[in-house]
């Protein structure tokens, strides 16, 4: 009875491991499609989306399928999924995480703190340092005499703060989009899945749910419906607007 229990317990989870690799292999190969050439890493929200499935295919979509592969299981494509996970429990590639100071971890703050360094610093050192900076922060070069009280008066710091917001857009492009993933559903056979995607920006992103079908040893985007378009909006400050902190 024990080797019996044993010999399912290694079955058991050599059928977990095979789960997470097939899902990390999807994800991977889906961040590498949206992701920009230029960008050396990408966010993502740690906490995987809740499926929002919508009866909206549309004919075209069903006759791809089917020219795919005939015997294509329709069914996946509406099968109610609501099972979530974390990603940071995956080995995911070029990933980073937001912070857990933020609440909303599906797009990136509308805030940005700002960290004093000397102003004669070498140029050099200045890009280096703004290259590995904390997320979400500007790194502004002041000088020792300016009064940290009085210093939104300062035209001077008004010049350096807006170089470093340029040079920040510039360098760090990542902190610009987060990426949002649901678990994805496989089909019985693991030749196709369905995975639901967010991709958004401060003010701004899309959506779509895809079927993905693995092909030659890669998966490949079939079909997209359930496009989403996303805007924000705010009563009281315009989206496009940043709030600056500066740390005592």
């Amino acid at each position: 009875m024990k080797r019996e229990i044993f010999f399912i317990l290694i079955l058991f989870t050599l059928n977990i491991s095979g789960q997470t690799k097939e899902t990390e292999n999807l994800i991977n190969q889906i961040a590498n499609d949206l992701v920009p050439d230029d960008f050396d890493y990408y966010y993502i929200n740690p906490v995987s989306l809740k499926e929002q499935i919508n009866d909206s295919l549309q004919y075209f979509h069903l006759l791809k399928l089917k020219l795919v592969d005939k015997e294509f299981p329709i069914d996946l494509a509406y099968t109610p999924y609501h099972e979530t996970t974390n990603w940071k429990e995956y080995n995911l590639k070029n990933v980073k995480f937001p912070s857990d100071e933020y609440h909303n971890k599906s797009s990136p703050p509308n805030s940005l703190e700002v960290k004093f360094i000397r102003y004669n610093i070498p140029e050099k050192t200045y890009d280096s340092l703004v290259a590995i900076k904390t997320p979400h922060t500007l790194l502004v070069k002041k000088k020792w005499y300016w009064n940290k009280n009085k210093i939104w008066t300062n035209n001077n710091f008004r010049t350096e703060l807006n170089k470093a917001w340029e040079k920040d857009k510039k360098i760090n492009i990542e902190e610009k989009v987060y990426f949002n993933f649901s678990k994805p559903l496989f089909s019985k056979d693991k030749k196709y899945a369905r995975v639901s995607v967010k991709v958004i920006k401060r003010c701004n992103g899309y959506g779509f749910t895809a079927i993905y079908a693995m092909i030659k040893g890669k998966w490949k985007n079939l079909i997209e419906y359930n496009e989403t378009k996303i805007n924000s909006f705010s009563t009281h400050r315009k989206c496009e607007e940043i709030m600056i902190t500066i740390r005592n």
